[in-house]
């Protein structure tokens, strides 16, 4: 055992956890940073290293397919999201056995986190969406501003400014893709009707630095580092000497002594030998799942309860085929569609617009087999007018992920993670599917409702709120600074502390409000 004490010890580098040390460092403080730290394999970060030594243009088929790795695609969809090819980001460390029934959720022990394989987009949560929190919209907002000052921000002043204001420092878009210029002028022309049907649409807000070479990899890993990664952030804080990072701990649970020094046990994992650390204010910053365990763990709870933003595809059609749609294209969401109409939904409906990108084709060929060269016009006609909405409902909407924890004694825990059938979220979403023929001339196409999904329960990777903040906080909850009840040291400082899922993208709100805890937290003595 250490007898040491650590003034602040941040547990998880993903983006609550380096937004938590961000806030830290900007007021001068230094923390250590603890995790698993599981990294993208040597090999396959050279390939990457190696394709950007070459001009985009002449990357072969070969090297593309590389880049991509082994890419799960099938008429049922796109697998989880690979880095060049790499699970790295979803690999189990630890000991603890995930069991999932029905509920398709992972835990990180990467270096970043899931910030690894994050769509990148970003939006504020507006002043409705934090109905029921104990933290105000005019304490939130000024920290995505500071978030910004870290992380690069790209996005154009358009008709989503109210909504999802940018912050004053951000870089341009890449170019447009014809399909989504297409859909945007034809919404222009029907602003006003649109509009008082609770319709907003504008570009994305990406996490992306400016300068995109528009490769079309974006969805197996950016070669040229431009999509922003936790990592990057948590590596620049370590050569600045604001951080000390240790990698190859697993946290299992976390006391505070009667002096209010916050014992963690850890295992560490390169020989499964436990140590203990100690630290006067600890931000427990490792994912919804991973710093739900922890504190059931710790607070001998057996039961836990995740809200969750389900996710859907709305597949659509545009009668008119745009040219040069395939034409190196980026891929990451190029545009937001927001729908506020009451009579559809009591909560507002969010949809990420994504254009052609080559699994398209790749899914189209792998279906037509031995056809698919001579239904190659008639294909490319198809892909011209093809895009999708990718739609989110609110945690109300969504119904309950279960969590049940079963110690294991010596060979560790076991973590069931369940959901009950949703036939109301189903209904709910294929009604918000049908809702697009209403609008077909404006939008100028139409839903493929036989192609609609509704994908499994935490499949949108946007869930928290197992501890949520309240005002009052009781048992299994926190107060604003992220506090469970009874501890004054322990701060949760990621989506686990949400009081609610918006449907809105949440990975900015995290590091907002990841932030805004440090940072008042930093002004108690360590």
């Amino acid at each position: 055992m250490n007898d040491s004490v650590i003034d602040r010890l941040v547990v998880g580098s993903g983006p609550a956890g380096v937004s938590a040390a961000s806030a830290l460092a900007a007021r001068g403080l230094k923390c250590v940073v603890v995790e698993p730290g599981l990294e993208l394999e040597p090999e396959k970060r050279a390939l990457a290293r190696e394709a950007t030594r070459i001009p985009v243009e002449e990357w072969d088929d070969a090297r593309r397919a590389a880049l991509a790795g082994n890419v799960d695609i099938s008429a049922g969809g796109v697998g989880k999201k690979l880095v060049f090819g790499s699970d790295f980001a979803y690999r189990a460390a630890g000991p603890l056995t995930l069991e999932r029934d029905g509920a398709d959720l992972d835990v990180s022990h990467a270096r970043g986190g899931l910030g690894n394989v994050w769509g990148a987009a970003i939006g504020q949560y507006r002043r409705e969406d934090l109905a029921g929190w104990p933290v105000r919209h005019e304490e939130l907002a000024p920290y995505y501003d500071q978030v910004a000052e870290f992380m690069p921000v790209c996005g154009e002043h358009d008709g989503l400014d109210e909504l999802f204001p940018l912050p004053a420092r951000h870089g341009p878009l890449p170019k447009i893709s014809p399909q989504l210029d297409l859909l945007y002028k034809r919404l222009d022309r029907r602003k006003a009707a649109l509009s008082a049907r609770g319709l907003t649409w504008g570009r994305a807000r990406v996490a992306l630095e400016s300068g995109c070479v528009e490769c079309g990899r974006c969805l197996t890993g950016c070669p040229f580092d431009l999509i922003y990664n936790p990592a990057s952030r948590l590596e620049r804080l370590r050569r600045d000497g604001a951080v000390d990072y240790r990698p190859g701990l697993w946290v299992e649970s976390v006391k505070e002594r009667t002096d209010g020094v916050v014992e963690v046990s850890a295992v560490v994992l390169k020989d499964g030998s436990r140590t203990t650390l100690k630290a006067r204010k600890l931000f427990l910053a490792a994912g919804a799942i991973a710093s739900t365990r922890v504190l059931m763990k710790s607070l001998g709870l057996s039961r836990a309860r995740l809200r969750d933003s389900r996710i859907f595809h709305v597949p659509f059609l545009n009668f008119r085929g745009a040219p040069g749609f395939d034409e190196r294209p980026f891929t990451l969401t190029q545009g937001s569609l927001e729908w506020d109409e009451p009579a559809l939904s009591p909560h507002p409906l969010h949809y990420q617009i994504y254009a052609y990108n080559d699994f398209y084709s790749t899914l189209i060929a792998k279906l037509l087999g031995p056809l698919a060269a001579p239904a190659r016009p008639a294909t490319r006609a198809f892909l011209s007018r093809f895009m999708i909405f990718q739609g989110y409902l609110h945690s109300d909407q969504s119904g309950p992920i279960e969590l049940e924890l079963v110690s294991g004694g010596a060979d560790g825990d076991r973590l069931r993670l369940s959901s009950p059938e949703a036939p109301a979220t189903e209904a709910l979403a294929r009604k918000a599917a049908r809702a697009f023929l209403k609008h077909a001339r404006a939008f100028g196409g139409v839903p493929l409702l036989p192609l609609f999904r509704l994908l499994g329960p935490g499949r949108g990777f946007h869930f928290g709120g197992s501890f949520p903040m309240s005002a009052s906080p009781k048992d299994g909850e926190c107060d604003a600074l992220g506090r469970p009840k009874g501890f004054r040291n322990l701060h949760l400082v990621d989506a686990a502390a949400f009081p609610t899922i918006p449907a809105a993208p949440i990975t900015y709100t995290i590091m907002a409000n990841a932030y805004r805890i440090a940072e008042r937290a930093a002004k108690e003595p360590a």
